[in-house]
């Protein structure tokens, strides 16, 4: 499903360029749950954030059911990230003055579909808030926030989800009520690409992939 070929990113700094990423290449199957681990500053974001069609390569192609994302437009790639790919970031990112219902609805706003509000009530649901719907992003706990995160990422149903240090900003037991939900979703099909440091979440995985100074460490 996401196959990652020769795969550098450069970033600016003075007159030299630093490596971020260094020739990456790796595949990851439909319906597989892997961990990305390394120390900070290793690249494990950047590399999610180039998946995701949210940052480009400097070199290098990353192919998502067969497609080279990185040929596609600017229309097209939006298209792309926002009906195949669901983000869940470590902060969150809802609108603090927005009710639950209407912080789900966001991903929904240029869909022509009349069924907005039901498919965001059936995202609710499936993480467990629907007592919550009413509530305001600001009224809620971490935990609970983290599970609206999720609820917008699948709203409009990706078939991959990839997630930057979800947990990061939780307690050990919402952390693993997270992780109990993200493994839900991908015992129901999601391909699921997890940055996280807890090593403890590991055990949830099918596969884990490290990565240091911006290379693949091989076992």
């Amino acid at each position: 499903m996401i196959k990652v070929e020769n795969l550098y990113k450069y970033y600016p700094m003075g007159k030299e360029k630093y490596p971020a990423l260094k020739n990456i290449n790796l595949s990851i199957n439909k319906g597989e749950f892997v961990a990305i681990i390394g120390p900070s500053g290793s690249g494990k974001s950047t590399l999610l954030n180039i998946i995701g069609g949210l940052d480009k390569p400097s070199e290098g192609k990353v192919y998502v059911d067969g497609q080279d994302i990185f040929k596609l437009n600017d229309a097209r790639i939006s298209k792309y990230r926002n009906e195949k790919i669901g983000f869940v970031f470590q902060f969150f990112y809802l609108e603090p003055t927005y009710t639950v219902l209407e912080n789900v609805m966001l991903p929904l706003i240029f869909s022509k579909s009349n069924s907005r509000e039901l498919k965001a009530k059936e995202a609710i649901e499936k993480v467990g808030l629907t007592h919550k719907i009413g509530n305001k992003g600001n009224e809620l706990s971490g935990g609970e926030r983290q599970r609206v995160a999720i609820a917008r990422a699948i709203v409009n149903n990706p078939s991959i989800l990839l997630c930057d240090e979800p947990t990061g900003n939780l307690d050990s037991k919402t952390g693993i009520s997270i992780m109990n939900l993200l493994k839900a979703l991908n015992k129901e099909g999601k391909t699921i690409v997890l940055v996280t440091h807890n090593l403890e979440y590991l055990s949830f995985v099918d596969r884990v992939i490290k990565i240091k100074d911006g290379e693949l460490e091989v076992n």
